[in-house]
């Protein structure tokens, strides 16, 4: 019987790839927000309208609820500064038992 030699870097480039390419969130197609909106936007000028508009849209946060209910007191201080100052985007707080993140983690993706 003859022994199989394992090219150990070879496994963990092949790993570290794997990883990699899952966890970058990366899509095959732009989001709508990435398209042009207008023929001479595509072309790459730059007009008073297109830098003018302020962001829009709404933002989860997910996070792993604390023992203590006050200890999200300051992220909500944070999110409601973080919406004063962006005025166009709705962030929700969201806090989930660890388990139950785990699952609603595993469905999202």
């Amino acid at each position: 019987m003859s022994a199989v030699r394992i090219s150990w870097p070879r496994i963990a480039s092949a790993a570290l790839v794997v990883v990699l390419s899952a966890c970058t969130g990366a899509r095959s197609t732009p989001s709508p927000a990435a398209l042009p909106s207008s023929p001479g936007a595509a072309s790459g000028s730059t007009g008073a309208s297109a830098s003018a508009a302020a962001p829009t849209g709404a933002l989860r946060y997910l996070v792993e609820q604390p023992e203590d209910p006050k200890d999200l007191d300051p992220l909500k201080a944070h999110l409601k500064e973080f919406g004063k100052t962006n005025p166009g985007i709705t962030v929700t707080l969201d806090s989930l038992p660890l388990e139950a993140m785990r699952t609603v983690l595993q469905t999202q993706l």
